[in-house]
Order: structure tokens, then C-alpha cells, then sequence
């Protein structure tokens, strides 16, 4: 989530992070201007750099494994770079027919994604007589909805480049399994799912912090813990409080 000259700019993490958790929508929006650090925003430790660095081995196995098939690959550097420029070199990539395009950048002035992998099919396009599949590798061993609706969104974006939507998300499992999903099967949930996020942020909704799943990953977990232990504090003393009047 970034401000660029002044219009908010999504990504598709922000939407799998809105569905698993609003609060962190809500913590985000206030550190654009207010700063992460400034709210309590922690830094990676060493778990989660761990875990970074194992994605990124994953994603250079597959890619290594794309090469030994003998694939052409166009790699993008988009990540910190000019996002159209990127998002062109991505296009370019892709009509001149290579087979496999590295880290493409997607980007429509409001949302912004990198596609892991796009990978040529041999189906017709405004590009030619093929087009492009999408393929990103998870360290889970096991099909998870955020990899999916996360492609789904890229998927958006690809369809209006190359003319025609894709028809497989490809999820490579850190077992190395490839997991084909048909693109129809998760296009309406992504849709609505983007479309409750955008609502949030443009009614401004009222969030609270709740445990889930999400905590362990997020850098807003200090923050939320000790709001609890805040909110357990007042409760104990209010309930505290009660029980001298109950003596009284």
C-alpha cells in the first residue's frame, strides 16, 4: 500500500492481508502518513527473514527448473523501479512470444503486482497465436485461497495487456508440485473480495484488533498484543471496581 502523487496504489498482498485480518488494512492506511515506525510497527526478525530467504531459494529452483527445459525467460526488474516502465517491459516481453517472463510487472495507475512467472500457452491474443498463464511459488506444501486470489488479481490485469483473460493459476508448492487452478473457478470471489476492500477504505470502517492466523507474519502484532494486555488491564479494574461497590 503506497501513495503515488497522491492516489493510493493496492497490491494484491494488501487485499489477501484485508481478508484475513481488516485491522491491518486499517494500521496501514494510517502509516502512509503517520509512519510504521511511528505506530509500532515492528522490523522482520530473524524467523521471518528465514522464511523470505527459503521463498526466494523456492522461486530460483523453479526458475532454474524452467531453464533446464531449454524455455527462453525475459527477466523484469521492476521491484523499486519505475512501475509503467516496468509494466512496458513486461508487454514487450510478452509480444515478442518468449516463453517464460520473470517477476512481470502488472500495474494500472491503482493496483501494482509482480507476477512471480508468466508462462506462454499456445492459445491466440492480441499479442499473436499465444498468450500467457500465470505461475507463483509458495513455500506451502499444500493449495492455499490467498495464493490464488492474489493471482486472480494479477490475472486482471494480464487480461486487459494481452487481450484475452488467462486460463490457469499455477501454484508451485515447496514439495515442487505444480497446482493448476482454472482462473473462472476464483475470478467472482476475487472481484468481490476487491471490491469489500475498496469499500472499507473509502467508508473509512472502524477496525479492531482479533487474533488470527495472520498475527504471526504481521508487523503489527506488537502493537495489537499490547492492546490487549490494555484492554485486559481496564477490564480486570473495572471489574475490580464492581466488586468494591458489590462491598459497599
Amino acid at each position: 500500500m503506497q501513495r503515488v502523487d497522491g492516489r493510493l496504489v493496492l497490491s494484491p498482498t494488501d487485499l489477501t492481508k484485508h481478508v484475513a485480518c481488516p485491522h491491518i488494512t486499517t494500521l496501514d492506511l494510517q502509516a502512509l502518513d503517520a509512519g510504521a515506525a511511528a505506530l509500532g510497527a515492528k522490523a522482520a526478525d530473524d524467523a521471518l527473514n528465514l522464511v523470505f530467504e527459503k521463498g526466494l531459494a523456492h522461486e530460483a529452483d523453479y526458475l532454474r527448473h524452467l531453464r533446464d527445459r531449454g524455455l527462453s525467460i525475459t527477466e523484469i526488474d521492476g521491484f523499486g523501479h519505475d512501475r509503467e516502465a516496468a509494466e512496458a517491459a513486461t508487454l514487450a516481453a510478452m509480444r515478442e512470444g518468449v516463453d517464460v517472463v520473470y517477476q512481470a510487472t502488472l500495474y494500472d495507475g491503482a493496483w501494482v503486482g509482480h507476477a512471480d512467472f508468466l508462462l506462454r500457452t499456445e492459445r491466440p491474443s492480441d499479442l499473436g497465436p499465444w498468450s500467457y498463464d500465470i505461475a507463483d511459488t509458495k513455500l506451502a506444501r499444500r493449495l492455499k485461497v490467498p495464493a490464488l486470489l492474489q493471482m486472480a488479481m494479477y490475472a486482471a490485469r494480464l487480461a486487459q495487456l494481452q487481450g484475452v483473460a488467462p486460463q490457469r493459476l499455477v501454484v508451485v508448492t515447496g514439495d515442487k508440485e505444480q497446482h493448476p487452478w482454472r482462473l473462472v473457478d476464483v475470478a467472482p470471489y476475487a472481484a468481490r473480495r476487491r471490491d469489500a476492500l475498496l469499500r472499507a477504505i473509502e467508508a473509512g470502517a472502524t477496525t479492531e484488533p482479533a487474533p488470527c492466523p495472520q498475527c504471526a507474519q504481521c508487523r503489527w502484532q506488537d502493537r495489537c498484543a499490547r492492546e490487549w494486555t490494555d484492554t485486559d488491564d481496564l477490564v480486570q479494574v473495572a471489574g475490580l471496581r464492581a466488586d468494591q461497590r458489590d462491598v459497599l
